[in-house]
């Protein structure tokens, strides 16, 4: 009896605290820009303008473990803008530097004549995108691969001399190397915002994105998020395909044929509205931007629904998933429902009330279970089958 009463009191404890955005560990005393799941290393970083984080000094990235921040060695010494991993180093983008952390040092790779958007790793290869044109003296046009010792260049790189342009997203699709950001080529062939690396050459992606005025050069992808064989772009722009094509408004889908629609997109106040990023997480879209007084949305087939009331005080920022938990995170982010929450929140990404219970098999006949707390990777239930108790944890998929 002594244990069913404590299951219970979990319950109202745990059960309340899964329903609402909160703060994670203390939060930061300054915007965040960018967050990297390692799932090496099973941590959640973020890269942005703060000292602190959690009262932990960490100059421009953190690393969250789930239950503390912890800072790493020395920091960076500008803004983060974009963190990526493999299984030997942590990269990050700051200023016009890429830096890799062996565990112990930040060791900066050689400088680009302008600012790092974006590191990705891709294939096993280290990409840097950004608004540079030239590293040292070598012309690599926005777009650059580094070889072990020094950086390659992509072919003719992206955009053109004298126009500016840049790169702010690289993801992987279909094998491939894709870039978006803010431009209209990659080397003598039209892309519109939108390209894709083969290993030897630049193709577009149907025809890229646009916004109003007949040119994709005054549209931007900020985000791409991969899934199979559908590419997921977001960003600021109205159409897909062809100026006045198909109506996106800040995200679409490309399926390897056909740009896809998500009712009105990112519509608000009788406005087109950007994006800034978007992910799939079981099997369901998820986006962040400017979707009404909503922070981050999900996709029901037909509209965007707000996810558990993120109406926080500021639009747009970044998204991750980290230990079945979604953490938001912006360079104004602070405070939801008079709750402060110092530029980043977290949520379970899952409803106590309404998500459903697989019991375990151990169970024999027909069995009833009652969900009495929420922890990172498991319910809390009591199970029972024919009056007798069975079981008391059941992992959740």
């Amino acid at each position: 009896m002594k244990k069913i009463v404590f299951c219970l009191l979990l319950f109202f404890v745990s059960g309340a605290n899964a329903q609402h955005w909160k703060g994670v560990g203390g939060g930061m005393d300054d915007g965040i820009n960018c967050f990297y799941t390692d799932t090496f290393r099973h941590v959640l970083y973020a890269g942005g303008i703060f000292h602190h984080a959690g009262g932990v000094l960490g100059f421009h990235i953190a690393k969250w473990d789930g239950i503390n921040w912890a800072g790493m060695p020395a920091g960076l010494p500008d803004d983060a803008a974009s963190i990526s991993a493999d299984s030997n180093y942590i990269y990050a983008a700051s200023g016009d530097i890429v830096y890799k952390y062996n565990g112990n040092t930040w060791i900066p790779l050689p400088a680009f004549s302008a600012h790092v958007n974006k590191v990705a790793v891709v294939n096993g290869e280290l990409y840097a995108g950004g608004d540079f044109f030239y590293q040292d003296t070598t012309p690599v046009h926005h777009i650059a691969k580094w070889n072990g010792s020094s950086w390659d260049t992509l072919g003719p790189g992206i955009g053109q001399i004298g126009i500016p342009c840049y790169v702010d997203a690289i993801t992987e699709y279909q094998g491939n190397l894709v870039v978006g950001g803010y431009f209209k080529l990659a080397g003598a062939d039209t892309m519109n915002n939108l390209a894709m690396w083969d290993g030897s050459n630049w193709h577009s992606i149907g025809n890229g994105v646009f916004n109003p005025g007949g040119s994709g050069n005054s549209a931007v992808v900020y985000d791409l998020f991969a899934d199979g064989n559908n590419l997921y772009v977001t960003g600021s722009f109205e159409f897909a395909g062809a100026f006045g094509g198909l109506t996106v408004n800040g995200i679409a889908m490309w399926d390897g044929t056909s740009w896809h629609n998500f009712g009105n997109g990112a519509f608000a106040n009788g406005i087109p509205q950007d994006v800034d990023g978007v992910l799939i997480y079981n099997n369901e879209i998820f986006a962040v931007g400017g979707f009404s007084d909503d922070n981050l949305v999900k996709w029901d087939g037909v509209n965007w629904n707000s996810y558990y009331d993120s109406e926080f005080n500021s639009g747009g920022g970044c998204i991750a998933i980290y230990n079945n938990e979604f953490y938001v995170g912006s360079v104004s982010l602070t405070d939801t429902n008079g709750q402060v929450l110092n530029y980043i929140a977290r949520r379970a990404t899952f409803d106590i009330n309404n998500d459903t219970v697989t019991c375990s098999s151990s169970c024999n006949g027909a069995a009833t279970a009652a969900v009495l707390g929420v922890f990172t990777r498991y319910l809390f239930v009591e199970q029972w089958s024919h009056h007798t108790e069975c079981n008391r944890f059941v992992r959740r998929n």
